[in-house]
């Protein structure tokens, strides 16, 4: 499957993917506001987001 069809053919996916990079996104904010227990949190919700959608992609 390719990497279109895997977002366009099951929405979840996509909804996962945005909403990973819009904590990611949070966290660079937080980043820029020197708010480190924020900043971890973000990031660390982002890419866990990121990598259940990479093991979906997977199987």
């Amino acid at each position: 499957m390719g990497l279109k069809a895997f977002f366009l053919e099951n929405p979840v996916n996509l909804g996962v993917a945005i909403l990973g990079l819009l904590f990611i996104g949070g966290g660079v904010v937080a980043l820029s506001e020197e708010q480190a227990l924020a900043t971890m949190a973000l990031m660390l919700i982002g890419f866990g987001l990121l990598s259940v959608l990479e093991y979906r992609r997977i199987q």
